[in-house]
């Protein structure tokens, strides 16, 4: 009988033992004090492996960042303005369509442009060929000379002709300059004068700004002008 009530003794005060007095006991125990030395030894070597695993994944993201010519090539919305001698438009573009405005009028482009609120189909401006894609595959291939808050480009007018319009010519270079903030491309300037000049036209000077806002920014606004082109089609 002295036996079980010491036996009940013994366990209240176990139960009483605070998670640090067990601790302290386990730590001063040979055995036990062997595996807790161990356990810890576990945690840290798992520990400075995730430590490792992180800094790399990290390092491997900022190496692997896009550039500002690929966003450039890739940006799928935006909003634009054209602007020569004699030419001046602005919109927006969402996955190849568009929202344009000329001369005081509204167009849209899906495939076709069309001029809003009538639904007339018309003739897309020649300039608007001039977009992205097209200034990247100019370029992509091409040395750049750094200037003071731009790059420049100097492409043969044959190599700009033969994606312009799909013909041959000969003539010295365009010249492409290239601006970025916030590691994005947001204005081009195309010196076109010797193009021009090779289709005969007398030009001191015909350059092509195109700037570019909210790159990849923009909501799709394209649904509701496709419900309205949508019996045109």
């Amino acid at each position: 009988m002295n036996d079980e009530i010491e036996e009940l003794k013994i366990e209240a005060e176990e139960k009483e033992k605070t998670k640090w007095e067990k601790f302290k006991e386990a730590w001063h125990d040979p055995k036990k004090h062997a595996l807790i030395v161990l356990g810890i030894w576990g945690i840290l070597f798992f520990l400075a492996i995730l430590f490792v695993n992180l800094n790399f994944t990290r390092v491997e993201k900022v190496n692997t960042k896009t550039s500002p010519l690929e966003t450039f090539k890739d940006m799928q919305s935006y909003e634009f303005s054209y602007k020569t001698v004699d030419t001046s438009l602005n919109g927006m573009a969402y996955d190849d369509k568009y929202i344009l405005y000329l001369d005081n009028e509204k167009y849209y482009k899906n495939s076709v442009l069309y001029k809003i609120p009538d639904l007339t189909p018309s003739t897309e401006p020649e300039l608007l060929k001039i977009n992205n894609e097209m200034i990247y595959n100019l370029i992509s291939n091409a040395e750049d000379i750094e200037k003071e808050g731009y790059k420049e480009y100097s492409i043969p007018l044959t190599t700009f002709t033969q994606l312009y319009e799909n013909t041959v010519s000969n003539g010295n270079n365009i010249v492409i300059d290239l601006y970025q903030k916030d590691n994005k491309i947001n204005k081009v300037i195309i010196d076109l004068t010797n193009y021009y000049i090779s289709k005969g036209i007398n030009t001191n000077s015909y350059l092509l700004e195109i700037n570019y806002y909210n790159i990849n920014k923009l909501n799709d606004f394209t649904h509701e002008y496709d419900e309205i082109i949508g019996g045109t089609k």
